[in-house]
């Protein structure tokens, strides 16, 4: 009967240890792998509970459909989840209120379900279901499915314990089916940014191993061929100094794509040749990417022909100059010194719709430009300071002819006579697209931060929830403010490492929160451009209750419900670990087998609750007896087992007076019926002469049996 009780034990603890190890994988595994690992785990529950069949649902349409989303058939009965797909939930309301009250659906005869819940044993007879109990899934207090196990061969019962694993299972998978659909959300999100690369107004490239795998549509207009003409190839096709008989060597090209690939971001200017041989200058950007786990160059070319013939001929003759400026791909006005407009170019009209009738002096434009009186005195006086800086460019939100607000990048340069050349350029597009990153960062269910000369510079909105600071108690922090103390260092290294552009995994850290409170997260950290530097964007997700479902199951693992002292599993592991130190110290130890004398007897006499009260008492006294560093554990039903370390045979006889003594204070002290008695055996571990755990149980064993024929003998 009591190997029955170790082998269930045993049972529960394996798939305990299974469960734990899979919560703990389940935030790193790709979308493409959590199915596989829920069906994993709803095989496992199965089996061990010996159900029928084990599944999911998920609920969506904001809960009014529900599908069966995984499961598991024992052999021999048949699945059932293609023929449970887009279910309405109204149609079985008794099911559907209890699972979205958060209530266990549990069912031992179907065929005695109440009047009300017709629809629902109807349902359940078409499946053969006889059995039923299903848990919901939930997360932040909203049912997103449920978990649940049926039996169609047989009426069950399912015990406290099977229901209270079913929970546990159930919030696992909370967390990981709202980890898939986020990253889901995120993939689809990611399209957005596609298309907007894909109509960005400069040449993008993907480069392997020095040949051309991709690039956008703007790279085949700007390059002058068609897609089959340009993959495969090298850039050297594409420039006039690769070219036979080419003036330039090409080793510094080939130096700008090592860096590239070391991770050094280039910028540069090149001379690139089309298709039909026409060259034309451009502004080369390189970096390094790494999609699907492959790396690659990224290059970004902008054609600065019209620009740089632009900056050439401002210094020649004004007549000379304006019909270059007419065909200019930027906006141009030319003011004079007193700023009156002397000229306007077609550009510049099509980008603000005024014309130099509507607009013949920069105090007219300034006045239709910006009509919030406020802002156009602070955009004015910040004009003066720029006009005699070489170089600077200003961004302005402006009201164009029609009515339109622009977002327009102003780049001033001021002449030797005194008039200015006004270059613009329209980057709605380019604002939108920045806009469109914030709206999804302050819509994430994660929090996001970016940290540059280490210290915070952006927090979305989840971030300020999740760690109870304000956006303006944040900002200009240390990038380690929040880190606990004792993982700085830990910290510190990943962001080290991830600088250094090697692969960093996420990792768990702890953070305190405003409040005080400790917080695990899962954190990621990635490299990025912000304001025109190096800086470091990093996102991460509150795993405290995952963190704590793990202690959990830890625990229940290890320890007697019952006494509180380490079970079988837990006295062995921790007195193996307690072996290995006691032999590198080369330090003695005693090894003490108990047993409680006359449990059955008591638990005939008194019932089953007086046989606890006893074991309870035992371990009290073993307690007492016994240190906090020594190892206590119960290991049967009436046998309790301690490693006292750093004993000897000397220590053992003061150890047996000092037992002796409080289990005759227990009986004196106690106003229970029968009195407790224990008998012991006692086995020595020598360091020199190592012995396993199983030997000195042996030992110990045997010398406790004769201590108990003692006793028989006595009494006789």
């Amino acid at each position: 009967m009591e190997g029955n009780r170790k082998k269930t034990r045993s049972g529960k603890n394996d798939l305990l240890n299974f469960i734990l190890e899979t919560s703990k994988n389940f935030i790193n595994i790709s979308p493409d792998g959590i199915d596989r690992a829920i069906n994993d785990v709803l095989k496992a529950i199965g089996i061990y509970a010996n159900v029928d069949r084990s599944y999911v649902f998920q609920f969506y349409d904001n809960g009014k459909k529900m599908s069966n989303t995984h499961e598991w058939c024992a052999e021999g009965i048949e699945p059932q989840k293609e023929h449970l797909q887009r279910i309405s939930a109204s149609g079985l309301p008794y099911f559907e209120k209890r699972i979205k009250n958060l209530e266990v659906f549990y069912i031992h005869d179907v065929n005695k379900l109440p009047a009300d819940a017709e629809k629902e044993r109807l349902h359940f007879v078409v499946q053969d279901i006889k059995s039923i109990v299903v848990v919901p899934i939930v997360s932040e207090s909203s049912v997103i499915g449920f978990l649940g196990f049926d039996s169609t061969r047989r009426k069950k019962v399912w015990s406290e314990y099977i229901i209270s694993l079913l929970k546990i299972v159930a919030d696992i998978f909370a967390n990981a089916i709202i980890r898939n659909n986020m990253l889901i959300e995120l993939k689809e999100s990611a399209s957005w940014y596609k298309a907007i690369f894909e109509y960005a107004n400069d040449a993008i490239f993907l480069m392997e191993d020095g040949i051309f795998v991709d690039c956008n549509t703007k790279a085949l207009k700007m390059f002058g061929c068609k897609k089959e003409d340009l993959i495969g190839q090298s850039p050297a096709k594409f420039s006039p100094f690769f070219q036979p008989g080419g003036g330039v060597s090409n080793e510094e090209a080939l130096k700008k794509i090592k860096n590239a690939l070391s991770g050094k971001a280039q910028f540069f200017e090149w001379t690139h040749m089309r298709q039909d041989g026409s060259l034309f200058d451009t502004e080369v950007s390189l970096s390094k990417v790494k999609i699907d786990k492959k790396r690659y160059i990224h290059a970004i070319v902008r054609d600065v022909t019209e620009r740089k013939n632009m900056e050439k001929l401002l210094r020649k003759e004004r007549e000379s100059l304006y019909s270059i400026l007419q065909k200019a791909p930027y906006g141009v006005v030319v003011a004079d010194k007193k700023g009156r407009y002397t000229y306007m170019n077609p550009e510049f009209t099509t980008i603000t719709g005024y014309t130099i009738h509507d607009i013949p002096t920069g105090r007219d434009f300034f006045y239709k430009a910006f009509t919030e009186e406020g802002i156009r005195e602070e955009i004015k006086n910040v004009w003066k300071a720029d006009i005699s800086v070489k170089g600077v460019e200003r961004t302005f939100e402006v009201k164009c002819k029609d009515g339109q607000v622009k977002n327009i990048n102003f780049r001033p340069t001021l002449l030797d006579d005194g008039s200015v050349v006004l270059m613009i350029s329209d980057i709605t597009e380019k604002k939108q697209a920045e806009e469109l990153f914030k709206t999804l960062a302050d819509n994430s269910p994660v929090g996001v931060f970016i940290i540059q000369d280490g210290v915070i510079k952006f927090v979305n909105p989840h971030f300020e929830r999740a760690t109870g600071y304000e956006e303006s108690e944040l900002l200009g922090k240390d990038s380690m403010f929040l880190v606990m103390p004792e993982d700085r260092g830990f910290a510190k290294k990943r962001a080290i490492e991830m600088l250094k552009n090697k692969k960093i995994l996420p990792y768990e850290i702890r953070v305190l929160t405003k409040k005080g409170e400790t917080m695990w997260i899962l954190q990621s950290l990635t490299s990025i451009r912000f304001k025109g530097r190096s800086a470091v964007l990093g996102s991460f997700v509150n795993i405290t209750e995952k963190k704590q479902m793990e202690e959990k199951l830890r625990n229940m693992s290890i320890i007697d419900e019952l006494t509180q002292l380490y079970n079988r599993r837990g006295f062995f592991m921790l007195a193996i670990q307690q072996m290995k130190i006691s032999r590198r110290n080369k330090k003695e130890m005693l090894f003490f087998f108990i047993d409680l004398d006359g449990l059955k007897s008591i638990n005939d006499t008194f019932g089953h609750q007086g046989g606890d009260i006893a074991l309870i008492g035992a371990a009290g006294i073993l307690k007492e007896t016994f240190r906090d560093a020594d190892v206590i554990g119960r290991i049967g039903g009436d046998e309790f087992a301690v490693l006292a370390v750093g004993t000897s045979k000397t220590t053992g006889e003061l150890l047996m007076k000092r037992l002796h003594e409080h289990i005759d204070s227990y009986n004196n002290s106690s106003k229970n019926h029968y009195k407790i008695s224990m008998s012991v055996g006692i086995s020595i571990y020598n360091p020199e002469n190592p012995s396993t755990i199983d030997e000195l149980m042996s030992v110990a064993d045997t010398l406790m049996y004769e201590d108990k024929k003692k006793k028989k003998y006595s009494d006789e």
